[in-house]
């Protein structure tokens, strides 16, 4: 709106200005021409003096800021009367200003590194008990108290035989139900298994034989050698203690480790080495493999209850179940006037995934030939 207002007005001064320039030269023209005039009518035109013309002062300033206000008020009140005059537009209510948010820091967890301990190597050559020096119980899979290492199921401790050699037991080789536990000493969840089944081991007396079966794993590289070196244990008696031991200590399962578990457990050292480099106790651990495969018991933990077959480990009250559910069925039989090996024939067959599951359940585990 400023820009237009000052563009005319000055636009109409200059006009006026110029008007009165005009009027200006035009009367002085018009004088001189009149006293040329009579001049030559007298024909004195040199002699005759010419009375001076008197000019009116005009004052320039004062006609200047005349002409500058009447010129503005026209212009305006043209401007006024042909301006479309917009509508205001209400401003926009101020948006409320929301707080800034807090940043949110997580705490960095702080982790304490202790220094690891050198285990010292006497002069005398003899091999440095683990600490603690007595051997600590496995935490029971339910109520998470302690087993005690000379619980009444330890009373029951036995030995199964095989072909190849014998393998650990809990319970008599007469018993009605069979349950093979095939376990790997580097294997997890072996070790909760392991923690379950000791709360059982005591129930069903006479009744239930529970089979340690070796099948320690390629993937674990320290599984064969632990596995070895339990059967070097049970060779001299002392198995269910070592097992112990191992599954407390899975991460500590080096040679000298395993030294010193049967130095802990009082065991004969020298006799110890022999059997754990041994051809036969290797064999023996071979087979139990083997026969697990073709049971399809490739897995760990796994449980072969009288051929029925249960890869992975859910709570003892669950192998616990399938126990009792088992044991009932074998009395039925037994009632009905079959024989124990009769009714355990026909439960094997019942049980097996396919025919020749039952039928290498029969061969290797009960029988105790040899598998390859």
């Amino acid at each position: 709106m400023t820009q237009p207002k000052s563009a005319l007005v000055q636009i109409g001064l200059t006009a006026a200005l110029a008007a009165i320039v005009g009027v200006v030269g035009g009367f002085l023209m018009a004088k001189s021409l009149t006293n040329y005039g009579a001049a030559r009518q007298t024909g004195n035109l040199e002699t005759r003096v010419e009375q001076p013309v008197v000019v009116p002062v005009v004052d320039t300033g004062a006609l200047e800021k005349r002409i500058t206000e009447q010129v503005t008020r026209d212009v305006l009140a043209k401007l006024q009367a042909t301006a479309i005059v917009a509508p205001a537009t209400p401003a926009k209510p101020a948006e409320p200003t929301k707080p800034a948010p807090i940043p949110v820091t997580r705490q960095r967890e702080v982790v304490t590194i202790k220094p690891p301990v050198k285990k010292a190597t006497p002069p005398s050559g003899r091999l440095v008990q683990p600490v603690p020096a007595e051997p600590k119980a496995l935490a029971a899979d339910a109520g998470g108290e302690p087993i005690s290492v000379a619980a009444d199921w330890k009373e029951d401790i036995g030995i199964y035989k095989t072909q190849l050699g014998d393998s650990p037991a809990v319970g008599p080789d007469d018993a009605l139900v069979k349950v093979f536990i095939v376990s790997d000493f580097q294997c997890p969840v072996c070790r909760r298994a392991a923690e379950g089944m000791a709360t059982i081991f005591g129930k069903n007396r006479g009744k239930v034989q529970y089979v340690f079966w070796q099948n320690p794993l390629e993937m674990h590289r320290k599984a064969l050698p632990a596995a070895k070196a339990s059967m070097a244990a049970f060779a001299q008696g002392n198995f269910w203690d070592y097992h112990d031991l191992m599954f407390q200590n899975q991460r500590a399962a080096n040679p000298e480790d395993l030294l010193n578990y049967a130095s802990q457990l009082g065991l004969d050292i020298e006799r110890f080495r022999a059997d754990m480099e041994s051809e036969a106790i290797l064999k023996k651990i071979q087979s139990d493999q083997a026969s697990s495969v073709l049971l399809g018991a490739r897995g760990t933990p796994s449980f072969i209850i009288n051929g029925r077959k249960q890869v992975g480990w859910g709570s003892a009250a669950g192998i616990e179940s399938l126990v009792q559910r088992e044991l009932r069925d074998m009395e039925k039989l037994i009632a009905g006037g079959k024989s124990k090996a009769e009714a355990l024939a026909a439960r094997v067959n019942k049980n097996a995934g396919t025919p020749e599951e039952a039928q290498a359940f029969m061969k290797h585990f009960i029988k105790g030939e040899p598998a390859k």
